[in-house]
């Protein structure tokens, strides 16, 4: 009975993780398909998802235990760990958010891909007038904040975490996932059209993520 109740216990905290998942990827699909939303729009939510997983990575690796070190080691050891999270992933995110404005947002023309030197840019402004990608990316926060506060937290990973695996966290999911997405959208983009890429591209990102959850 009780190995039932910790399944049930479980599935039910899965819910609201499924549940987030869902919506953060819906939305997008949903602007695609009735507002025209470019691929662009949906891969840069993708790198905001990125920028997130940065981010709590390295409020992770602050929370974990350090035994068999002296209080101000631990201390030094977690901020020296949280700050090469931030420095390296965080600065690899931008240069990674910089290509992919110009690779999705340029112009496709018979000479490849044409993009100003202002696409970021205008890219973000463009987006920041959207309502959609206000709550999709409110939804990708909600599951970031889900898998640390129930996760992370709340389960006990915590306590056999180590700050060494929490920081090759980030690139595996930059390598694994966006590295695969992004060829295969790029390659979609040249040679389908917008709706059928960001359509692929969304369908790939919703198994990765509820995969992640199992």
């Amino acid at each position: 009975m009780t190995n039932r109740a910790q399944a049930r216990r479980a599935e039910s905290a899965a819910v609201p993780a499924i549940a987030l998942v869902l919506i953060a990827n819906f939305i997008p699909l949903y602007s695609v398909l009735a507002d025209d939303w470019p691929v662009v729009y949906v891969v840069m939510l993708f790198w905001f998802d990125v920028l997130l997983m940065v981010a709590f990575t390295a409020v992770k690796i602050l929370i974990v235990p350090l035994a068999g070190y002296r209080r101000s080691a631990i201390v030094v050891l977690k901020i020296g760990y949280a700050g090469a999270t931030l420095v390296f992933y965080g600065g690899l995110a931008l240069a990674y958010g910089i290509f992919l404005a110009f690779l999705f947002g340029g112009a496709v023309t018979p000479r490849g891909i044409v993009a100003s030197p202002d696409v970021p840019l205008e890219v973000m402004a463009n987006m920041l007038g959207e309502p959609a990608a206000f709550w999709s990316a409110l939804a990708i926060l909600g599951i970031h904040l889900h898998s640390l506060v129930v996760d992370f937290i709340a389960r006990g990973a915590w306590r056999t975490a180590h700050p060494e695996k929490l920081f090759d966290m980030p690139l595996r999911h930059i390598v694994v996932l966006h590295v695969g997405i992004v060829l295969g959208g790029g390659a979609l983009s040249l040679l389908a059209t917008p709706l059928i890429a960001a359509t692929v591209l969304l369908a790939g990102k919703t198994v990765s993520d509820l995969r992640a959850l199992a």
